[in-house]
């Protein structure tokens, strides 16, 4: 009888998970969709239609403020709940919490537009999720904060 796994060591060992570099947590490329006409040009040009990757974060790991250019789209897969704070092009600071609670404040699935700044926290032990991007992502176009950044408008009330 197959026995889910408790520990964030155990999903990330039977996943294949690796470390994010520079960004906190775990992840996998599930599917990176690069058109096959884009297969013999430069790599400027190789950007995929789309990507997905499963994300882990653990307790204590909260991401630093990144943000990319793609619109990206996160679901919740297991464990606790994960805290989306985000902050867009509207000036406007928001949480919205990813996790399987959906009727209280929980979202099974989260919408996340381009260029918003965002900032994930588990709410508890670890999180599994998952993302899809489009259009795809490619590490060069992460863009961290500079270290201790965070909205002013995450502190007006």
């Amino acid at each position: 009888m197959f026995e889910a796994p408790e520990k964030s060591k155990e999903i990330i060992d039977y996943l294949e998970l690796e470390k994010v570099p520079e960004n906190g947590g775990w992840f996998k490329l599930i599917h990176h969709d690069v058109p096959a006409q884009h297969n013999n040009c430069p790599n400027s040009c190789k950007q995929a239609n789309s990507t997905t990757i499963l994300r882990l974060v653990e307790h204590g790991s909260a991401t630093p403020w990144h943000r990319i250019g793609a619109t990206t789209i996160w679901s919740f897969l297991d464990g606790d709940p994960l805290m989306l704070s985000l902050y867009c092009d509207d000036g406007v600071a928001k949480t919205q919490i990813l996790g399987n609670m959906v009727g209280s404040v929980h979202q099974p699935l989260v919408l996340i537009p381009g260029n918003c700044w965002r900032q994930f926290i588990c709410m508890g032990e670890w999180t599994l999720s998952s993302c899809i991007c489009t259009p795809g992502f490619e590490f060069e176009q992460l863009e961290l904060a500079e270290n201790g950044w965070v909205p002013d408008e995450l502190f007006r009330h």
